[in-house]
């Protein structure tokens, strides 16, 4: 084929009209492009001016392709077929242009040493394309075969991404448009990366679209390169190995764990039966499973061709040693992932979010804990981490809770239908709340309902009725960890509504530095994805290796019982129950504080579940933040007047007033609460006091009561004045 034009044009505006100005020209590329590129016909992409891609449920024709061309618009195909075929693979090189310039360059000179002839396309933007055309073969084969052939250039993506797929799998933008981002078009390139002309590029996608296209097997296994030496005997199995079968690995990661499981063996003397045996436990435990002959196809090729693929020499990648690290990540390397990226001045709160997850599968009580701090303080970043993408059936993130959250599924015509209370039963749960603002602004009506489904589910069930239908779910257990502003204290602490089944972790003021705190969010603030992907990896290899081991028995030595007891009995006496008039104050009714016995046993189980995070965890560490939960669960008016009696005693109503900075009518509330329990009294003296009618002035004072007793003994912890 000849055309008129011969000349290279390097300028992007030549590029841009050419293919509108030469119509035979644009209907020989779109011919090229239809032949080499299209695999599914009935469907393809187009891009957005955002750099996205839309799913078009049209056919796609030579029109389609020719619009591409001529710059109307931009389209992506997908690479494999209905049948689950596919005739080319894509490297996607992306990042910092002249270094990915580099690394794409030596890819395809050794493409080509190979015997390949790859097509190298500048995708438009800020990356290059190198494209290998080859015979119609399976999605596993081609991904095996990528992978390994692109070894140790740090490729951005590969496609295919997927072995097999179920729907349309990924796209890729055809060659030759412009990229609606930048708006600069993408165009082909010699093996010297000179930039190929119009005319170049089509008359080159011809020379390989006539070419004898690769077997991508027989390019696998044409050379022997290595001499693999293996042991004379068989020797014990790595303790990561047993890790990544015990532990499986997540979509994404699956084919590389087989490789690693089935490399390490083979040099530790298994025989083949016994590494396709691990190899298959192994895919059992990932989410989700391969299927079946997948990983045998897989663990056949590799042991057939060991000297390709198995040779010690072979350099391994960032991934594998990241599996290597699974198993030996610990209590310590997690905390140490969360100092790298947050400012931390206590990692109390990191300790207590562990604590709760690690227990969810325990035979123990249910833990909940409402993580109080300012609205930008970070709170929900440190438990994000804790969901489970391998397993997601345990843990739920509850971010809006209404009257039927627990009673989804019933219908009138489905009276049958399992809910969501249902899926509860028999499956320890994590429950996760980034933000309890949702359920403060409901109506009191709705709120009076969901307190009471939530004191069921606390006690393990769910008990409702709805269209005529009666329904009890049993053996729930939940552990729980919200996060809220201090506005749930009037909705926690003041009404009592779950009757002490939850506890509370408020966030020190003291202990976030503004400065410092911005500092770190402006420095984090460009790599969010990299922070939550990197916390979130050691955290679940740390959970999971937690839940696979189980818990250890720990011994609670007589002191610690009796600060467990003290701890406990402080809590049930300081959040007593009160109600008052709303005008002056004043007592409406007597203070009946709870028995502690509840809260005593979820003491002991968080004491439990904090010193099975490490074998040498501390009590004194485990003490001090049981210490904070316990000064947190207490209402906070009610502990500032009582932690100031303790530093100014005697006090007149006026001078705790003013210290507190907080309403009059408030103070005396919380004053007769505090006397109703025994723990303040005072005397009068002379002269009046008060705001709304003569009140005596009174000088209030501390009784010897045990928990203001104990109180004078930890008042060393400060906390927020959070009102």
């Amino acid at each position: 084929m000849q055309y008129s034009e011969k000349k290279r044009l390097n300028e992007k505006k030549p590029w841009m009209n050419l293919f509108e100005m030469n119509e035979m020209l644009t209907e020989d590329a779109a011919k090229i492009l239809f032949e080499a590129f299209v695999q599914r016909k009935d469907t393809y992409t187009l891009q957005t001016e955002g750099g996205t891609y839309q799913r078009i449920t049209k056919d796609i024709t030579l029109k389609t392709i020719k619009d591409h061309l001529e710059g109307k618009k931009s389209i992506g195909v997908y690479q494999f077929s209905k049948e689950n075929k596919l005739k080319w693979i894509c490297f996607d090189f992306d990042g910092k242009l002249n270094e990915q310039k580099e690394l794409a360059k030596t890819f395809a000179i050794n493409l080509k040493k190979d015997g390949f002839s790859p097509l190298i396309e500048f995708s438009g933007k800020k990356g290059y394309h190198v494209w290998i055309f080859c015979n119609e073969t399976d999605g596993a084969s081609a991904k095996y075969w990528a992978e390994h052939i692109s070894e140790g250039f740090g490729i951005h993506e590969i496609f295919p991404k997927q072995e097999e797929i179920s729907g349309y799998g990924n796209c890729v933008k055809l060659p030759l448009c412009i990229h609606q981002v930048s708006k600069g078009r993408s165009y082909f390139l010699d093996e010297n990366f000179d930039e190929l002309s119009t005319i170049e590029s089509v008359e080159f996608l011809q020379k390989i679209s006539k070419e004898e296209k690769a077997a991508l097997p027989k390019v696998i296994v044409k050379e022997t390169i290595r001499t693999i030496i293996r042991p004379a005997a068989k020797t014990e199995m790595p303790s990561y190995i047993q890790y990544l079968i015990n532990n499986g690995a997540r979509e994404g990661e699956r084919h590389k764990g087989v490789f690693i499981l089935t490399k390490e063996l083979f040099h530790h003397g298994f025989a083949k039966d016994e590494i396709m045996q691990h190899a298959q436990q192994f895919n059992l435990n990932c989410t989700p499973p391969k299927k079946e002959y997948i990983i045998t196809n897989h663990v056949n090729t590799l042991l057939e061709y060991s000297d390709r693929y198995l040779a010690k020499e072979i350099t391994e990648d960032k991934s594998y040693e990241e599996i290597k690290d699974m198993e030996k990540v610990d209590y310590h390397k997690v905390i140490a992932t969360y100092k790298k990226w947050f400012y931390l001045k206590n990692d109390g709160v990191i300790d207590l979010a562990l604590a709760i997850a690690i227990s969810r599968k325990e035979k123990m009580q249910p833990l909940w804990v409402i993580m109080i701090a300012p609205s930008g303080s970070g709170k929900s970043e440190f438990i994000r981490p804790l969901t489970d993408d391998k397993q997601p059936s345990t843990t739920e993130i509850m971010s809006k809770i209404t009257p039927n959250t627990f009673l989804s599924g019933i219908s009138k015509k489905r009276q049958d239908h399992t809910d969501f209370a249902e899926t509860l039963a028999n499956t320890p749960k994590l429950f996760l709340t980034y933000d309890f603002a949702q359920f403060i602004k409901l109506d009191s009506e709705k709120k009076a309902q969901i307190w009471a489904q939530l004191r069921d589910l606390y006690d393990g069930f769910i008990e409702r009725k709805a269209y005529d239908v009666n329904k009890k779910v049993e053996n729930i257990k939940v552990n729980w960890i919200i996060c809220s502003t201090p506005v749930v204290d009037s909705e926690i602490l003041i009404h009592q509504e779950l009757g002490t089944r939850e506890l509370i972790y408020r966030f020190n003021s003291k202990e976030i530095e503004k400065k410092d705190l911005m500092k770190t969010i402006w420095e984090n603030s460009e790599i969010l994805e990299e922070m939550r992907k990197e916390l979130k990896q050691a955290t679940r290899a740390y959970i999971e290796k937690r839940e696979t081991e189980g818990f250890w028995k720990v011994k609670i030595e007589t002191e610690v019982r009796k600060e467990l007891e003290s701890l406990s009995l402080t809590i049930a006496t300081l959040r007593a129950a009160t109600e008052s008039d709303s005008y002056t104050g004043e007592l409406t009714n007597f203070v009946y504080e709870e028995m502690p016995t509840r809260i005593l046993l979820q003491m002991k189980d968080l004491f439990v579940s904090l010193k099975n995070l490490d074998k040498d965890y501390p009590d004194k560490k485990a003490i001090s933040i049981l210490k904070r939960i316990a000064l947190s669960s207490i209402h906070p008016i009610r502990l500032q007047i009582i932690l100031e009696l303790i530093k100014s005693a005697p006090l007149s109503t006026t001078d705790i007033q003013k210290r507190l900075s907080i309403g009059w009518k408030s103070v005396i509330t919380q004053l007769y609460t505090a006397k109703q329990l025994n723990l303040v009294d005072y005397t009068e003296l002379e002269g009046d006091e008060g705001q709304t009618r003569n009140w005596k002035k009174k000088s209030w004072y501390l009784t010897d009561h045990p928990v203001t007793t104990y109180l004078k003994q930890i008042q060393e912890i400060s906390l927020p004045k959070t009102v």
